[in-house]
């Protein structure tokens, strides 16, 4: 059955890939569209999702294209800030290359956009469209709403603000707020027009001040430059794309630090952990925890990581380095982008999302077609846990152990490994109480063998914690 809801196209979802079937009156201009030289370089450069014509015949449609299934979907609201601007510069630098073939984006907002790892990719093929007369983007507008104010109101210091404003498909920050959350104007990039505009209306206000025959003479310049000018701005529109770049480019939007944005820099037993390869090489051998988690980690060879409470990151890349494909949740606004920019840095594609995995945020799209749930989407062959369980207990979520191990089934494939902290542990100590007699390891050894039913326990670091390793098969 079809999918999705596309003016120029039906979409299918096959095994491995997205199918495309154009329609009858799309179909010419989109076999052209596939064979210029201009998409045949974006989709070289990574900008636009590989794109062919499809071996698969769909009845009716004469014309049927097809990309591959990226492995992981995600959505802006998931997104650290700086995954929500490289997003952004994708649909810009993808319609500064339109523009100079006669093309342009129908839309701007980032549901078209899906991340292959650390890399954004433009995936709506039949959102490619002709420029308007002038050779205007269509969308210009549109990604100031979408795009600029949700990164301006990050950048001012409230990324998880914008994210719960972005769940709804084509929603965004409304400017009006956005105005008065960064008190003051919702500041745009300054295109060329408006430049000029404002320059016109001050040399006019100067001129009147002049007197008759000084004023004649430099109005007539004044005009004569305005018609010039005129007639180069309405050009097209890659100016103010090329400007609208610049000044996403130029934003500052690193997340203030949180209670445990700094968890690996030296205030605990753990070894300081910075995101550089060479203390990452370092720190595999660095404890018994460590040396564990890399061990087990070759030996069962998961093609899919998904880590829960990941903080900075540092296991998921461990896990990359060693070939498996990661994702990492937490809801660290700090640690999330400085594992986003880590995994660019060692280009592992460790995929950092914002994402409460016991209590996720679900996307809302439209009533006949659901998007899928997060569950449905991380789902990994291995589902690792480690320095958690504790905090679900006794902080905020107050979960049983029978909870926990239900939230691990349901994202697990197959493997667990998650580590559990004691109550004899010094951090544990202070928070536990009569109340939470039934806390320790035999109890949640039984809970995780409802699920897991091979469990094996290892020791972890620093000591009396512990590293359980379950399989469900």
């Amino acid at each position: 059955m079809g999918m999705g809801i596309d003016q120029h196209a039906v979409l299918y979802r096959a095994a491995d890939r997205i199918i495309r079937a154009i329609k009858p009156n799309a179909t010419e201009f989109y076999r052209e569209v596939l064979r210029h030289p201009t998409i045949i370089g974006l989709m070289k450069e990574g900008i636009l999702i590989d794109t062919r014509e499809s071996d698969m015949k769909v009845k009716g449609y004469d014309l049927v294209l097809e990309h591959p299934l990226l492995p992981v979907v995600s959505y802006p609201f998931e997104w650290t800030p700086n995954m929500y601007r490289d997003a952004s510069i994708n649909i810009l630098r993808l319609n500064v290359e339109l523009l100079k073939a006669g093309f342009c984006t129908h839309d701007a907002h980032l549901w078209n956009v899906l991340f292959d790892g650390v890399i954004p990719r433009f995936v709506d093929f039949t959102s490619i469209i002709k420029a308007l007369p002038g050779n205007k983007w269509r969308a210009k507008a549109q990604f100031s709403n979408y795009c600029l104010n949700p990164l301006l109101v990050m950048e001012a210091g409230f990324p998880t603000t914008a994210r719960s404003l972005l769940r709804e498909i084509f929603t965004y920050p409304e400017p009006a707020m956005a105005t008065a959350l960064l008190k003051g104007p919702v500041r745009r990039p300054l295109m060329f027009d408006q430049a000029w505009s404002s320059a016109y209306r001050l040399s006019r206000y100067w001129v009147s001040r002049l007197s008759p025959d000084a004023k004649n003479v430099i109005m007539k310049v004044i005009d004569m430059t305005k018609r010039v000018s005129s007639a180069f701005k309405n050009n097209d529109d890659r100016a103010d794309v090329k400007a609208m770049l610049s000044k996403v480019e130029s934003l500052r939007l690193s997340p203030n630090i949180a209670q445990w944005s700094e968890y690996y820099s030296g205030k605990n037993e753990l070894p300081i952990y910075d995101g550089s390869a060479d203390v990452l090489t370092r720190i595999r051998e660095a404890t018994p925890k460590h040396m564990l988690i890399s061990r087990l980690l070759q030996a069962i060879k998961p093609k899919s990581v998904l880590d829960l409470g990941c903080n900075r990151g540092l296991y998921c890349q461990i896990a990359a380095l060693q070939g498996s494909r990661v994702v990492g949740v937490d809801i660290d606004e700090r640690a999330l982008d400085d594992m986003y920019l880590d995994s660019k840095r060692l280009k592992t594609g460790a995929m950092p999302l914002y994402v409460n995995a016991v209590a996720p945020a679900q996307a809302i799209g439209f009533h006949e077609i659901p998007f899928p749930s997060v569950v449905e989407r991380l789902r990994s062959e291995l589902v690792m846990c480690l320095a958690l369980v504790h905090h679900l207990v006794f902080k905020t979520t107050r979960m049983s152990f029978a909870h926990i191990a239900k939230v691990f089934d349901s994202y697990s494939e197959k493997y667990l490994m998650v580590e559990f902290v004691p109550k004899e542990d010094a951090h544990v100590r202070s928070w536990y109480t009569e109340d939470f007699g039934w806390y320790n390891l035999d109890n949640f050894r039984a809970a995780l063998a409802r699920h897991f039913p091979k469990i094996e326990v290892h020791e972890s670091f620093p000591s009396p914690r512990v590293i359980i390793f379950a399989t469900k098969h």
